[in-house]
């Protein structure tokens, strides 16, 4: 910022902000993408619990991002974003493509890769489902390594 930019600030009473450089924007492995978030299913965030335990992720840095809640365009940073259902992946790739479609193939968000798998719900369903989404984070994986 300028030092006209900050006599004008100073002027109007306005104490500008400076970034911390001790606080940079970590970067996460993965941020998991939902737009059919619900909270108050516990079945299935224990569903998706468990299967992230059994490939050891939740030993990496992971966030939850409800797209009800959050902004796309305010994702952070991350090195993989692992979008769960169909609704949440037409949102995001404006696409209209099925999930059978979606599944298996390695997209980019703000420059960012991007995986689709089943949403926790699809799982609890069908026995096919989990078998997909299974494959689906041993593709992320291998994508994060």
């Amino acid at each position: 910022m300028s030092i006209h930019k900050y006599a004008y600030l100073h002027a109007m009473g306005i104490q500008p902000w400076h970034l911390n450089p001790e606080k940079q924007e970590r970067c996460l492995d993965i941020v998991i993408i939902n737009a059919e978030n619900n909270a108050e299913n516990v079945i299935e965030n224990q569903l998706l619990e468990g299967m992230l335990h059994l490939f050891k992720i939740e030993a990496l840095a992971i966030e939850r991002i409800d797209l009800k809640r959050s902004h796309p365009c305010v994702l952070p940073k991350s090195r993989l974003f692992l979008v769960l259902g169909e609704s949440t992946a037409h949102f995001l790739l404006k696409t209209a493509e099925s999930l059978a479609q979606l599944r298996g193939n390695l997209y980019q968000y703000n420059e960012t890769p991007l995986i689709v798998t089943h949403h926790p719900n699809d799982l609890l369903s069908n026995l096919q489902n989990k078998k997909n989404a299974l494959h689906d984070l041993q593709f992320v994986l291998r994508t994060l390594n």
